[in-house]
């Protein structure tokens, strides 16, 4: 497995009209130490000082917390350090249990309806759905292309709140929609997909994509 170190530098600024009478904060900026991913090393700089405590959320993310000084004026964080990623195929699963959700729920973002109907008729005729010793893997990216055939990126067409549907019928959509199309047709299929957002290497726009399991790993899949 080819890896690859990645250096990051992030400042975050925050000026208040007015001096504050103190005030709790969190943050997440620090980097997580994950399977595919190591940090090599990390340092954060707060101001203005401050007492500082790390956690973690219900997510694995990693929480900078702390209390504003009264009178302060502004709160500045740079994090910066280096990584290393490729460290392997794809993260480790949770159990069945712990995926149900991700197989059986409908989020309104994802609830199905015609369109996702007849993107699904598609894939059933297409022979890796007919074959039953096709892989989950194999399948899920057979419903990416699909997905991705069947939506022309376009800025602007789509907001936050736009259904798979939705995106469907407009034929278009951002990252998001297609990652929205993908999971409501996995899902129809009964293969557990998740929603995954980060950012594009070099570029620093934020991006979404789809991860599926395939037995004891999550396998990242990206539709647009």
């Amino acid at each position: 497995m080819r890896t690859t170190t990645l250096c990051f530098d992030y400042e975050m600024q925050i000026r208040y009209l007015e001096k504050t009478f103190g005030g709790a904060f969190t943050l997440r900026l620090l980097p997580q130490d994950t399977g595919p991913q190591k940090v090599l090393f990390v340092k954060e700089e707060i101001s203005p000082d401050c007492g500082i405590w790390h956690g973690k959320d219900a997510f694995g993310n990693v929480l900078t917390c702390g209390n504003l000084p009264v009178g302060a004026d502004h709160l500045t964080s740079h994090v910066f350090g280096e990584v290393l990623v490729g460290l392997s195929e794809g993260e480790k699963a949770g159990s069945d249990a712990d995926a149900f959700c991700y197989t059986f729920s409908k989020s309104p973002l994802t609830q199905p309806g015609e369109g996702i109907a007849d993107l699904a008729e598609k894939a059933a005729k297409l022979a890796d759905f007919q074959n039953p010793d096709s892989s989950v893997t194999r399948r899920a990216m057979v419903l990416c292309h699909l997905v991705h055939e069947a939506l022309t990126y376009e800025k602007g067409r789509t907001g936050i709140h736009t259904s798979a549907e939705e995106a469907l019928s407009y034929h278009a959509g951002v990252c998001e929609d297609y990652s929205h199309v993908l999971i409501a047709l996995c899902r129809h299929f009964h293969l557990t997909a998740r929603y995954v957002t980060g950012y594009l290497v070099g570029e620093g726009e934020s991006h979404a994509w789809v991860e599926v399991k395939d037995r004891d790993l999550w396998v990242p899949l990206d539709p647009t």
